[in-house]
């Protein structure tokens, strides 16, 4: 059985375009990463990040927030960046540890991850 010319193409790009539309946006995900708000900060780890190229990244993003004297927050945050160091996380052994007056024990979850506490 032949295929029709259109047909193929048509397949290609149906293939093709997904990536050139991906690539040509780039964008944050921070619904991928790890975010914590302390105090007057908002933290975020491992952000995966895509540029124009399709490539993705990941950064460590802080954003210091001043509260204004009327209450309000101020909107000229500055948004804080590096790249997040890529950490293996299988390295952790769980156990016991001390140090600087603080004791921390890691044990490992049936679930697959860690758990940790400080008493």
């Amino acid at each position: 059985m032949r295929i029709p010319n259109l047909l193929i193409v048509f397949i290609m790009l149906t293939i093709s375009l997904p990536e050139f539309a991906l690539a040509a946006n780039p964008t944050a995900y921070l619904e991928r990463s790890k975010v914590i708000a302390i105090g007057n900060q908002v933290k975020a780890y491992r952000v995966p990040t895509k540029d124009a190229n399709g490539k993705i990244r990941y950064y460590d993003i802080s954003v210091p927030i001043t509260i204004l004297s009327t209450g309000k927050p101020d909107t000229s945050a500055t948004v804080n960046s590096i790249v997040s160091p890529n950490v293996g996380v299988n390295d952790f052994v769980p156990g016991n540890y001390k140090g600087d007056g603080i004791s921390c024990t890691l044990i490992t979850s049936p679930f697959g991850g860690r758990t940790g506490s400080i008493p």
